[in-house]
């Protein structure tokens, strides 16, 4: 799974590590997360890619990737790693997908079927995206809710 980007102004990668390191806990855990082991890493990706996500759910293990050089600041980051976390939600299709390829033989239907599920996947995100932008949500603004939610019920 991958967030594109077509900017292209690096982002200093401490301070992205600092904005990361800082918000991700928090927004895992806004997003039911909290069981998964997740992993961040810091990687160059191709020109156009500012993160991937990778998923073992069987496991509850992601590892999101982010390429500093693909974001142009906090804002974008942000986004990128909001982006990735809802791919992480999607796991259970991979145990799907998964059980598919192995009962069909035919390695060009597979081939077709996982272009499907990636462009579905990637399309569901992208509308995720697009309602938190429409209704004022940012990632920020849903760590600072789950935390009045929180204390609230404490």
């Amino acid at each position: 799974m991958l967030a594109t980007k077509k900017k292209v102004l690096a982002m200093n990668q401490d301070k992205a590590k600092e904005l990361v390191e800082s918000n991700f806990p928090v927004l895992a855990m806004a997003m039911g997360l909290d069981n998964w082991k997740i992993t961040i890493q810091y990687d160059r990706l191709d020109n156009g890619t500012a993160g991937l996500c990778s998923v073992s759910p069987q496991y509850m293990r992601a590892t999101i990737q982010i390429d500093t050089e693909q974001q142009e600041d906090e804002a974008d980051l942000a986004d990128t790693l909001l982006h990735e976390s809802f791919h992480i939600l999607q796991a259970e299709q991979k145990i799907y997908m998964d059980a598919v390829d192995e009962v069909i033989g035919n390695e060009d239907a597979k081939k077709a079927l996982d272009q499907l599920r990636i462009f579905g996947d990637e399309r569901l995100v992208v509308n995720l995206m697009t309602m938190l932008k429409r209704i004022g949500l940012d990632m920020k603004q849903i760590i600072r809710l789950y935390k009045k939610q929180s204390a609230l019920k404490q």
